[in-house]
């Protein structure tokens, strides 16, 4: 007897696996459905997917941060992601990258004809802050260790030192820079110099 020649019929709960005929046909059949029956993705909602988003990219993001081969100097000043501006201020970034007022910077643009400061000395961030006598009143400590470094951005008062610094580089740019005649007293290789090297004993 079929179902639409008798449309009399109840809905009601039975124990699984106890021998109804009925049971254990439907069981069989979801299994060969399961194994053998069309494939189909039911879309998930909406509210779903955009709360995975949320969690699994900013995960990625902080992930390809640690990482990545580009970016370490900044890191040091923003170890974590996020989608707020960072509140740091345009100098602390210069001065991280070294993308700003000195010389071997200069130099890489040709906006300046050597990389050496207007004392002598190869001009890099690390020089301007701690050994150039044209900013002595910036200086501070330099013990040449990576850890220094990173400690000059994670300390509020080298940060604002680091600020002073290269506002005071922009407004003095000229003060840091050599005559071209001058430079003539040095070689083309020693003005190409990025790190000063002491020759070994």
């Amino acid at each position: 007897m079929s179902l639409q020649d008798n449309l009399n019929f109840k809905v009601g709960w039975v124990k699984a696996h106890i021998g109804i005929a009925g049971i254990e046909a439907a069981d069989e059949m979801a299994k060969t459905a399961k194994k053998e029956g069309p494939k189909f993705e039911i879309p998930a909602p909406k509210s779903f997917l955009e709360k995975l988003l949320k969690t699994a990219s900013p995960q990625k993001w902080q992930r390809d941060w640690d990482e990545g081969e580009t970016g370490n100097l900044v890191c040091n000043i923003i170890p974590k992601v996020s989608d707020i501006p960072s509140p740091e201020s345009r100098q602390v970034f210069q001065f991280a990258t070294g993308h700003g007022p000195f010389p071997c910077f200069l130099k890489k643009f040709y906006r300046y004809h050597t990389n050496r400061c207007a004392c002598g000395e190869v001009g890099d961030p690390r020089q301007v802050f701690t050994s150039c006598p044209l900013t002595f009143s910036f200086h501070i400590r330099n013990n040449l260790t990576g850890l220094w470094w990173k400690n000059c951005f994670s300390n509020k008062y080298s940060r604002s030192k680091i600020i002073q610094l290269v506002s005071f580089l922009s407004d003095s740019e000229v003060l840091f820079k050599l005559d071209t005649g001058i430079d003539s007293n040095f070689s083309d290789s020693d003005s190409d110099i990025e790190v000063a090297i002491p020759p070994s004993p």
